[in-house]
């Protein structure tokens, strides 16, 4: 039997289990109605009900060693595991992402000082609109997105956010700053969807004004710390780390009971330009060349505007990875190489392949080297085909973890992709799966 055979029939569970759990949990617009997890949409991850499915169905495998998401996002998973008693750390590189996870995951706070601070800081943002002349420096891109009277809102408060980062307390202040983040969109002139795309060109009839949205959003999110500290949850530690998934230096060998994500998937997807608006408005940048220093080149290749062209060799970055894929792997770069040359765009989807497998080989080293003998690693993946070439993404990131020493394998196709759109750049059948792994 061969190994892509091998990890379509593999016997960790009953397929069946999970399949029926996907198609009931499997939907991360339920996060949306959901306390804590709706603090923030981030459609690109896991659904939290899905994942209190998952970890109930390997709860028997998990000890006091922690559970670990080395693509914590905004900590969906490791809030699973906290509210099931289970210890959870999780890595993210993203810092926009890290500080929203981490802001999540602060629960045991005073809520009545919390409610006076939020008073305050609605109160001072007022207050301080008139005395705001720093908005006229934002870029283009957010004088664009919201009228006048907004930009001095954001200005005021992301001013008064700075001074409390200095001289009070961090958990005050995290929450504070999400409220915040969470309302940009929401309230801008312009159509940006919630995820990504900004079309400052087409305009909304209905918006709310800032200062009304950001009393809602803090109310909802002091409600929701309220409904959890009323629930009677299990002792247990959530730690978010700021971090690379390739380099988790800091957790020991055979530390960890069983690790859970999602990475990236290989889709030409920008995980950076996908909070360039808000990173512009909270001036954690200022330019796409900002942009890319200070979070695109901290991430997992998976975007073209990750990668350049100068100094490409295919042949020498794929000597980093295990000889299990490297044929397949330079085999499907050169075909994309060849395409690329009749293409209007000429996207560099080859240099993106070779980038990818390169860094999630170094996360399932690092996976193996982590998590105790016989334990699990659990993942759910995406499959492409940049330029209509099938990149089976599942299958070869399977097979080296198999090169790296996971003993075990099986994979679960969970739906169809790239069946919904009339507008669709080819016709290739494409799947989401859990990959499952054995240490």
């Amino acid at each position: 039997m061969t190994v892509s055979s091998a990890i379509h029939s593999g016997n960790i569970v009953d397929a069946e289990i999970i399949e029926r759990l996907y198609s009931i949990a499997g939907k991360p617009a339920r996060n949306y109605q959901s306390p804590i997890h709706r603090w923030f949409r981030f459609p690109a991850g896991f659904a939290a009900d899905f994942i209190d499915g998952i970890l109930e169905q390997f709860a028997n495998e998990i000890d006091e060693k922690p559970i670990l998401d080395p693509f914590g996002g905004t900590a969906t998973s490791l809030i699973c595991a906290r509210k099931l008693g289970f210890n959870s750390v999780g890595i993210e590189a993203h810092p926009l992402f890290y500080r929203i996870g981490k802001t999540k995951l602060q629960w045991d706070v005073d809520l009545t000082d919390l409610s006076l601070a939020v008073e305050e800081f609605v109160a001072d943002i007022s207050q301080g609109v008139d005395s705001a002349p720093g908005f006229e420096t934002y870029p283009d891109l957010v004088k664009k997105c919201f009228s006048i009277e907004t930009l001095k809102q954001f200005d005021a408060a992301v001013e008064l956010l700075n001074l409390m980062k200095k001289n009070s307390d961090g958990i005050v202040t995290d929450f504070l700053w999400l409220g915040l983040v969470a309302i940009v969109r929401k309230v801008s002139h312009c159509c940006t969807s919630p995820w990504q795309y900004v079309l400052p060109n087409k305009k909304r009839v209905n918006h709310p004004n800032a200062i009304t949205a950001l009393r809602k959003q803090y109310s909802q999110m002091l409600g929701d710390l309220l409904f959890l500290q009323k629930q009677c949850i299990p002792p247990a530690s959530s730690i978010l780390v700021y971090g690379d998934a390739r380099t988790p230096s800091f957790l020991d060998k055979e530390s960890v009971s069983l690790a859970i994500s999602s990475p990236p998937y290989l889709n030409n997807y920008d995980y950076s330009d996908a909070t360039r608006l808000e990173s512009y408005v909270l001036r954690d940048a200022s330019s796409w060349a900002e942009i890319t220093q200070n979070f695109r080149s901290k991430l997992i290749v998976s975007a073209t505007t990750q990668v350049k062209r100068t100094g490409f060799d295919p042949e020498a970055m794929s000597q980093e990875i295990p000889r299990r894929i490297r044929a397949d792997l330079l085999g499907t770069v050169n075909r994309l190489t060849d395409a690329r040359k009749h293409k209007g765009g000429k996207k560099n989807y080859d240099i993106v392949v070779c980038h990818y497998f390169s860094d999630m080989s170094k996360v399932l080293r690092e996976m193996a080297r982590i998590l105790e003998p016989g334990k699990l690693f659990i993942m759910m993946v995406g499959d492409s085909a940049p330029y209509g070439i099938y990149v089976p993404t599942d299958e070869w990131l399977t097979e080296l973890a198999l090169d790296y020493g996971f003993s075990d394998c099986q994979l679960i196709k969970l739906r169809s992709r790239n069946n919904r759109w009339d507008n669709r750049k080819h016709n290739v059948p494409l799947r989401e799966s859990l990959v499952l792994l054995r240490r």
